[in-house]
């Protein structure tokens, strides 16, 4: 979301859909370092550059949730079940069931 007085600002970054990272806080708020040390010459792509860098390789340095860095170093099969969970539960649509046609 970006605030009324963008760029001079930064734009607010959440995950909307739940996701299973040790960068991501349970309320979908991530650590962009970027964001921390604003500049309005930073872009748009930037910051996306930096949010796809992060969900590829989490901030070990400084996780928001180091529960999940443990089991992402220490357990990583585990770790790739749950993140593969959450994104079948979260992130991809759900089919409904069709309902069978009535006879009348």
């Amino acid at each position: 979301m970006f605030p009324a007085d963008y760029p001079f600002d930064p734009p607010l970054v959440q995950f909307l859909t739940k996701i299973y990272h040790p960068s991501v806080d349970v309320d979908g708020t991530i650590n962009l370092g970027v964001l921390g040390r604003w500049d309005i010459d930073v872009k748009i792509r930037d910051i996306l550059l930096t949010i796809y860098r992060l969900l590829h390789d989490p901030t070990i340095e400084d996780p928001i949730r180091p529960n999940l860095l443990l089991e992402y170093k220490n357990n990583r099969l585990t770790f790739d079940q749950k993140a593969a969970f959450y994104t079948q539960e979260y992130a991809v649509p759900k089919v409904e069931e069709q309902s069978s046609p009535q006879t009348v």
